[in-house]
């Protein structure tokens, strides 16, 4: 008998489910061609984020944008100790985007604010180590803004 329930909740929630609307945000209806990704910035972080926002470019989309992506960074003091020695650094990156229709002429602009904080460890070294690793995963996280915003937009 118990089983006999499993069996009638699961066949009850798949017919449930399958027309709940539910839609992945992977998935492209409408592809997308970025004929210009332009990316200003320092040269690695700008190397990086133009990689991957042109992995969503596809050359057949029937819909064809251009990019501007202007990043900038600002290293602030968080923490200091009593001696006034800094123990924490703060990274804030501002990220401005512009998605340019090339058949409309319609611009689209949005700003990324993101932050990230990093210790100060015993060697400049490990510092430095601590320093470019918080900095990756802030341009990861920015690319994957981007890249959900741009796939977002290009379905209105």
């Amino acid at each position: 008998m118990l089983k006999n329930k499993k069996i009638l909740y699961v066949f009850i929630l798949s017919i449930l489910l399958s027309s709940c609307g539910f839609k992945k945000i992977e998935q492209n209806t409408a592809t997308i061609y970025l004929q210009n990704v332009d990316v200003v910035g320092q040269n690695r972080i700008s190397y990086v984020l133009r990689n991957n926002i042109s992995l969503i470019s596809d050359k057949n989309g029937n819909k064809k944008y251009d990019v501007k992506v202007n990043i900038t960074n600002k290293k602030t003091i968080k923490i200091k100790d009593k001696k006034g020695r800094v123990k924490r650094y703060s990274l804030n990156f501002t990220t401005n985007l512009t998605l340019k229709d090339l058949d409309t002429q319609k611009k689209i602009t949005r700003t990324f604010l993101n932050s990230v904080d990093y210790d100060i460890d015993t060697s400049q070294s490990k510092t430095i180590g601590n320093e470019k690793n918080a900095t990756n995963g802030v341009v990861e996280k920015i690319s994957e803004e981007i890249k959900n915003f741009i796939k977002l937009s290009v379905e209105e």
